[in-house]
């Protein structure tokens, strides 16, 4: 769905079409809102459980398991190797098994992919739906942070040490050195900005100006002739 779920609350992790960038906000810390969200009864969950086997139970009982994302085959490298050193995984593995009739798979047949573990679904369905459910603002924050990510990466593509190799005799740990001061000396500027604060400033002076000043500028923060 997108989400995750812990002792934190509940929280949208939300990947950008690249695959390399994130975007995460809380959406909930009322356990009660999170669990009906996530297709549980509460109350049930209050009751408590009597064994592992109650467990499982419950865990299937939300309109949104999927039992397909538990399978080996959908888990990478590290999980798999992980999980099956699990007693409780493995028994939980049977239990799907032999209560095929529980098993509900209400995703639409589209995968997605989420720190490499597959599931199932239209994830930007789900976004929509805890905008609604929890009455908070989301999508508009999306498009504002996807904004922010074309931006930069728009200025990375003007920019960059390639870019620098192919005017200025630097390379290695110089090269390294050297697009570090161009970075500092923006930070110099607004000290107690965040570095995505910085990224987006820096981001937004390199496309406000041409390459003359932009390796100037560079030239004089790195005391090049």
């Amino acid at each position: 769905m997108g989400f995750r779920f812990g002792d934190y609350g509940l929280k949208l992790v939300y990947r950008h079409e690249d695959g390399g960038r994130k975007f995460s906000k809380m959406i909930s810390k009322n356990p009660a809102k999170t669990y009906e969200f996530l297709g549980f009864d509460y109350e049930k969950y209050l009751e408590g459980f009597d064994d592992v086997e109650d467990i499982f139970a419950y865990v299937v009982s939300s309109k949104y398991f999927n039992p397909k994302i538990f399978e080996y085959e959908q888990l990478n490298h590290q999980n798999r190797t992980r999980n099956k050193k699990r007693k409780n995984y493995e028994l939980f593995l049977q239990y799907v098994k032999d209560n095929p009739k529980h098993m509900t798979i209400p995703f639409k047949s589209v995968d997605c992919e989420i720190d490499d573990i597959y599931v199932f679904g239209d994830k930007e369905e789900f976004v929509d739906k805890a905008e609604k459910f929890f009455n908070t603002e989301i999508r508009s924050e999306i498009n504002r942070w996807k904004e922010r990510v074309e931006q930069e990466k728009k200025a990375s593509g003007i920019f960059n040490g390639n870019v620098v190799m192919e005017h200025f005799p630097l390379k290695g740990k110089e090269l390294g050195a050297a697009m570090k001061n161009f970075n500092d000396y923006f930070n110099s500027f607004i000290p107690t900005a965040t570095p995505e604060e910085m990224k987006l400033y820096r981001s937004r002076w390199i496309l406000d100006n041409n390459m003359e000043t932009i390796f100037r500028v560079f030239k004089e923060v790195n005391n090049l002739n």
